[in-house]
Parts: C-alpha cells; sequence; structure tokens
C-alpha cells in the first residue's frame, strides 16, 4: 500500500504555496489548497504540481502572456499608445513618433508635468486608466505628433490646456495671476485702513500662523477663524 505523499506548509510550486495540509479528492485525483503569489487561493491537483503544469494562477499566467504579446515599452502599455495614435488619426494629426521617443521625453522630464512640475504617473502593463496621470499633449496642436512638439503633462492640466497652444495656456494663466494679485493687494490695503494693522506681515492671534506679504481676508486661511475679531475699526 502507498503512503500517502505529504507535502510541507510553505513549499513552493513556482508561483504557488502549500498553505495547508486539508486536500481534498476530485476526480480520482488528490488537490492540495495553495495560494498564488497574487494571493488567489485555490485546490491545486498534486500531478499538476510535481510535473510543472500548474505554476501560478489564471490570472498571472493571462498577465504573464500579455506581456510576451505587449506592443508597449517601458511604463507605456500597448493599449494606451494605441489610444494617443487612435486620437491623433480621429484629430487628422501627423504621427510621426514612435513610443520609444515619447518614453524618452517622459524621462528627460524625468516624470514630471512640463508645465507645473507636479508628478506624472504611467501604470505600464496592464494600462490603469484611473491611476494613470500623465498625459502626451502638443505644444502646438495642429502640427500634430513630431519629436520637437511633444510634452508630457498631467491630466489636469490637460483640462486646462484642451486644444490651446503651450503659449496661450501661458498666457491665460498669466493673466488671471496677474488679475487676483492685483485684487488681493487692493483688499490687504482695504483691511489694513479698517482695521488699522500693517500690510505686510501679520500673525493670526488664534493659531499664530503668519500671513506675508498682505492679508486678503478676515479668515485666517490656516485656523479658519477671524483674524480681526479683536480689533477695533
Amino acid at each position: 500500500m502507498n503512503k500517502k505523499l505529504k507535502l510541507e506548509i510553505g513549499k513552493n510550486f513556482g508561483k504557488w504555496e502549500i498553505i495547508s495540509h486539508k486536500t481534498i479528492r476530485k476526480n480520482n485525483l488528490t488537490h492540495w489548497l495553495c495560494r498564488c503569489e497574487c494571493g488567489t487561493e485555490e485546490y491545486i491537483p498534486l500531478n499538476n504540481l510535481m510535473n510543472g503544469s500548474s505554476t501560478q494562477c489564471r490570472n498571472c499566467a493571462t498577465k504573464q502572456s500579455g506581456k510576451k504579446r505587449r506592443k508597449g515599452h517601458e511604463l507605456i502599455s500597448g493599449d494606451y499608445w494605441a489610444q494617443i495614435k487612435f486620437q491623433a488619426k480621429r484629430k487628422q494629426l501627423p504621427f510621426e513618433i514612435r513610443i520609444e521617443q515619447a518614453w524618452k521625453k517622459f524621462e528627460e522630464q524625468k516624470g514630471r508635468c512640463f508645465i507645473s512640475n507636479k508628478e506624472i504617473i504611467l501604470t505600464g502593463y496592464p494600462y490603469n486608466k484611473k491611476e494613470t496621470t500623465a498625459i502626451l499633449s502638443l505644444i502646438i496642436p495642429h502640427i500634430g505628433y513630431v519629436i520637437d512638439n511633444i510634452i508630457w503633462i498631467h491630466k489636469d492640466i490637460a483640462k486646462l490646456k484642451g486644444e490651446l497652444s503651450y503659449k496661450e495656456l501661458l498666457n491665460i494663466v498669466y493673466e488671471i495671476e496677474k488679475y487676483n494679485r492685483y485684487s488681493n493687494h487692493k483688499r490687504a490695503g482695504q483691511l489694513a485702513k479698517q482695521y488699522k494693522v500693517p500690510v505686510g506681515i501679520l500673525g493670526c492671534p488664534n493659531c499664530g500662523a503668519e500671513h506675508h506679504g498682505g492679508i486678503f481676508s478676515e479668515i485666517c486661511t490656516f485656523c479658519g477663524e477671524n483674524m480681526f475679531k479683536n480689533h477695533e475699526k
């Protein structure tokens, strides 16, 4: 009579790890409870473990197979690259760059937005649209995707940019900043005169935070309390 084969808990077969001595019989085969590196738990036939026909779960096998067939490069997935090419075709824009050139541009920018310097993320394979924040944009839209006309920007900046050129976007941002700077300084002067306080640095009496360059509101931006409640008008 053959002795029942005993496997040690923790023994590995590829990505599978034996996690229990509990077994089940199915189709006249002994199945052992295993856990894949990804966390998937499943009963696997002992024969399949021993002969190497099963080394990982189906999801990991699918991903591995996809990596072998993938058309992407580094952290730019094939699916993401296909979307970029589709958008260029839909807008009838020239497309004269290779995926390797786009990746090199990403490296030159050190993974940061060309306009805001904010970190941008490419998820690689498989493509995760929700977590991807890097958008391949154009300095001058109508020129299309040529090597000296592409930049990587954050998706939030891309929403603002739309079909604007890089220069047009910066001009608009400058006008907004200039208007708000004038309005804020005007408001700071009004509050200083109203409450008889200096226009420069003012410490919030509630939380102690220092406000540099003028006070633009009666409410402290740090603690949310009225900074002038003890001041006489």
